[in-house]
């Protein structure tokens, strides 16, 4: 099989592959959201509320419903792009406060795509053209330190010093 022909091969596999991953995906979210611990109701309403209202409020929810047909509208929902409200936003759409935050989200991400190409290709450059110097072992030793920092950890610092010490 010539080259041209495997590559053809892997992408027409890989897209085909695309639906069952993202159905498979999906499905996990739903469960996991459903397997965490508490009660959604509970953490709008408070343990203190009523029953009464509790349960009109899993109503409102779908939250009474059994978990096939909670899948289902789920399925659908996601589908159709409506995520619903936001519990914690007094009933803003979900959908409306991503386009709200999208614009500052894609900002920081070309600021950061931008500022990690350009060190790691100026590491890089140093590293490769002073080879078996401590620039070199410097450069890996930064490439391999950066890669194994988790990130949300280095996010909480990059906001800690942007946001506090600036």
């Amino acid at each position: 099989m010539s080259r041209a022909k495997a590559l053809k091969y892997y992408i027409i596999i890989r897209l085909l592959l695309a639906p069952l991953m993202l159905w498979t995906i999906t499905t996990l979210v739903f469960l996991l959201l459903r397997a965490t611990p508490g009660d959604p109701v509970d953490a709008v309403l408070g343990n203190r509320a009523p029953d009464s209202v509790k349960e009109e409020y899993r109503q409102q929810l779908g939250l009474a419903d059994p978990l096939w047909l909670q899948y289902i509208r789920y399925l659908g929902s996601l589908l159709r792009l409506d995520l619903g409200t936001s519990i914690t936003s007094q009933g803003q759409k979900v959908w409306e406060i991503i386009q709200q935050h999208f614009p500052a989200t894609v900002e920081l991400s070309v600021c950061g795509m931008a500022i990690a190409f350009l060190v790691g290709i100026g590491v890089g450059t140093l590293a490769a053209s002073r080879s078996g110097t401590v620039w070199d072992v410097g450069g890996r030793l930064f490439g391999i330190i950066t890669y194994s920092i988790p990130l949300f950890w280095m996010g909480m610092v990059v906001q800690l010093i942007f946001s506090v010490q600036l």
